[in-house]
């Protein structure tokens, strides 16, 4: 096993079949003080795309307490099997095996945890470790928590990213997991982040996060992480929420955006340079960020258009044909390495 240290990772870091250590730990509950010392010890992992492992945010008492009442929801038959589909009809198929529920927190034991959710979030945000700017000064709000059981049959969910970049209307960027069931080894139900340069390197390489109680994980939701639930042979509790960068119905306002305000009197070429200006935010949006070294990115404005060069022109994009800039569509054109997006 290793453990990650903050400012001491590298490509090198990612070892097959290895359990992935804390980067912090904590055997008594952990206070609001002590969380900007949390995020700067997630930062490290997060900034050069790989996940973070937290041990002991709520205590063991509060992750059992929590374990019981999402056995006792999946008992009582409020779970519902986890479907496939990001758009069109929903389906079920043997890609997942888990039962969710989305449920409101107000005034719930939830509401401690996601307390706390929402204060690393915002501490993370503010760190200039993440890059320049830091992608998560644009996150707005955070999707309704998603209770989930894997039940002790094998359930699995297989290989996928969170974001694929396909769907305009999902902006999720950043994934939290906090893990209620006890779990010891060979129960399975590991969290199997498969790292996102695999595509241009060739052998693939994973870490698995073990799903102990009391444990929060924080990945990216984008190519950077994408992941799988192995087969569990215990009944595996977790509760996710996913931190996005425009609201839709039920989310929750965790942060102001960051930045410049736009009025509807600019100029698309005005619209343009401002969104350029964040090269992070840009990426997010074409599903692409993540996908190289966002230093190498060149970025410049012409006349109504915004040009976006990314240097691995072996990479294989799959982006829609247009995206939303500022509430509108504008066409996105792509040969090789170049993005090019143009406002009607």
């Amino acid at each position: 096993a290793f453990l990650f240290f903050p400012g001491a990772l590298s490509e090198s870091t990612w070892m097959s079949s290895h359990l992935l250590e804390p980067c912090f730990r904590s055997k008594n509950p952990l206070s609001h003080s002590q969380l900007a010392s949390v995020a700067k010890s997630a930062a490290g992992p997060l900034r050069f795309g790989l996940p973070a492992a937290i041990d002991g945010i709520m205590g063991q008492e509060f992750a059992a307490g929590l374990h019981s009442r999402i056995v006792a929801r999946y008992a009582a038959g409020q779970l519902k099997r986890g479907e496939v589909g990001a758009r069109g009809p929903a389906i079920r198929d043997t890609t997942r095996g888990d039962y969710i529920e989305f449920v409101t927190p107000t005034g719930t034991q939830l509401q401690p945890l996601l307390d706390k959710m929402d204060k690393l979030l915002q501490l993370l945000a503010d760190l200039p470790d993440l890059g320049s700017p830091n992608v998560l000064r644009t996150i707005t709000c955070r999707t309704p928590p998603m209770l989930a059981v894997y039940p002790a049959d094998g359930a699995h969910y297989s290989r996928h990213i969170d974001n694929e970049g396909q769907d305009p209307e999902d902006h999720r960027i950043l994934t939290f997991v906090y893990y209620t069931s006890s779990w010891k080894p060979g129960q399975g139900g590991e969290l199997r982040i498969w790292d996102g340069f695999t595509s241009t390197k060739g052998a693939a390489e994973f870490v698995d996060i073990a799903p102990r109680a009391d444990r929060l994980a924080v990945f990216w939701a984008d190519s950077r992480c994408a992941h799988e639930v192995l087969p569990s042979y215990y009944d595996r509790s977790a509760v996710s929420v996913w931190y996005r960068d425009l609201p839709q119905p039920g989310t929750v306002c965790v942060r102001p955006k960051q930045g410049a305000e736009k009025n509807s009197s600019q100029g698309p070429d005005l619209a343009l340079a401002q969104l350029a200006d964040s090269t992070s935010n840009i990426l997010v949006k074409l599903g692409v960020f993540g996908a190289t070294d966002v230093a190498e990115i060149d970025m410049s404005v012409s006349p109504g258009a915004l040009v976006v060069k990314v240097p691995r022109s072996e990479l294989s994009l799959k982006l829609p044909d247009t995206v939303l800039v500022d509430g509108g569509s504008a066409k996105l054109y792509r040969h090789r390495q170049l993005l090019k997006i143009v406002l009607p």
